[in-house]
């Protein structure tokens, strides 16, 4: 497996896959052209660095992550927050997905640093997932719509 930075020519298909994500994961539906500017907006603004995983110089999936300081009263150092990890679905139960964030860890992590990730209550699968990675629940967050709010 290889790993890169995300490409200009690459959005169209991540654009994709990210609204795959979102069916995936339960989450509120996006449209394709949505998602293409959110991304591109992301990655212009520096607000997230991405790469893509490839299989034979094919494409199989993608991460979006982002660099986070420690608070100072926590112990260590760097964290990397990952905001989207997708291995397109042609590619999933084939080890690609372990393979894949293994590889990140390695070429794109900072050694010692702590790696968070959120997910979906609703999302099983990718909490399974994780798991099996050797992520645990740090925290619960939870979320409350105010009818009305402004």
């Amino acid at each position: 497996m290889d790993i890169r930075a995300i490409e200009e020519e690459d959005l169209p298909l991540l654009a994709q896959w990210n609204v795959q994500l979102h069916e995936d994961e339960g989450s509120t539906p996006m449209t394709v052209d949505a998602a293409a500017e959110r991304m591109q907006r992301w990655l212009d603004v520096g607000t997230f660095e991405g790469a893509i995983f490839l299989v034979d110089e094919s494409p199989v999936g993608y991460l979006l992550y982002e660099h986070r300081p420690v608070h100072p009263d926590q112990r260590g150092g760097e964290s990397v927050y990952v905001r989207q990890f997708f291995i397109a679905r042609e590619s999933r139960r084939q080890g690609r997905g372990t393979h894949a964030f293994k590889t990140f860890l390695r070429e794109l992590v900072p050694r010692g640093a702590n790696v968070m990730l959120d997910v979906k209550v609703s999302n099983e699968p990718g909490q399974r997932f994780w798991e099996s990675l050797g992520f645990g629940a740090k925290s619960v967050a939870y979320e409350l719509g105010v009818p009305g709010a402004v």
